[in-house]
């Protein structure tokens, strides 16, 4: 039978390799929560560590869009299916999935893509999709530059180390669901196509 001790031992030997892995102070909490080190709630009670998950209301939020004078305001975008992607320049599979998002944008008239670039930013990020991703309707925002966790959206939608990584909010304001694998061929671009559909009457 295990004991107390033996547990006690165990998320010892967790918490010293949490601890020792490089990783930010979001990736820790969210790690320690999952072993059992931690209380979700006491955590999600503070709000610079508010991680939203699957089934909870996303509070409202707006950023700014690249090459506009105008930010994305999620609330503007309820009774939709809001589609939120979190790219970035530097991440070929981001960009290899862009197609896709935008043909999932003109395929319903009733679902909105968003794609926001990350906060890791090595390229001048207007520039570069003013010269590559001119083509695409669906807006372009910057996630929140603060330095402050409760700003992160990629963060707070529980984001860690992986790009892309896209949201699916429904018509309600709450999260239906959080993707990390790319869309990297015509069958996942079908699959995710099928996915929303059945998320909204509208076949557009």
């Amino acid at each position: 039978a295990i004991t107390d001790k033996d547990e006690i031992e165990e998320k010892d030997e967790i918490l010293k390799k949490i601890s020792s892995d490089t990783l930010g102070e979001k990736e820790e909490i969210k790690l320690k929560i999952e072993n059992g080190i931690i209380d979700k709630d006491e955590v999600m009670a503070k709000d610079e560590y508010r991680l939203y998950d699957v089934g909870e209301l996303l509070p409202d939020f707006e950023y700014k869009i690249y090459g506009s004078d105008t930010s994305f305001k999620a609330s503007d975008h309820r009774d939709n299916v809001l589609v939120i992607n979190f790219w970035a320049t530097w991440c070929t599979p981001c960009i290899g999935e862009l197609p896709y998002l935008q043909q999932i944008n003109d395929n319903y008239s009733n679902v909105d893509v968003v794609c926001f670039h990350s906060t890791d930013i090595t390229d001048d990020v207007e520039n570069f999709i003013n010269t590559n991703l001119s083509a695409y309707t669906m807006p372009f925002a910057q996630d929140s530059l603060d330095n402050d966790a409760k700003l992160d959206l990629y963060k707070i939608l529980g984001g860690t180390s992986y790009m892309p990584y896209t949201v699916v909010i429904n018509k309600d304001g709450t999260i239906e669901s959080k993707h990390v694998k790319a869309m990297t061929s015509v069958d996942d671009y079908l699959e995710f196509n099928t996915y929303i559909g059945e998320r909204t009457a509208d076949k557009g």
